[in-house]
């Protein structure tokens, strides 16, 4: 029983850190384009 409370608490934060990076991932492109949108 807590086997599979410990997978879906890996699951859960493995989604978390992703779901995090993706986000600093995608403002750090959407900052990109707003610096190329100012050049022009």
């Amino acid at each position: 029983m807590r086997t599979i409370y410990q997978n879906i608490f890996f699951v859960f934060f493995l989604i978390s850190s992703l779901s995090c990076t993706l986000l600093e991932f995608s403002t750090l492109i959407l900052s990109y384009f707003i610096k190329c949108g100012n050049y022009y």
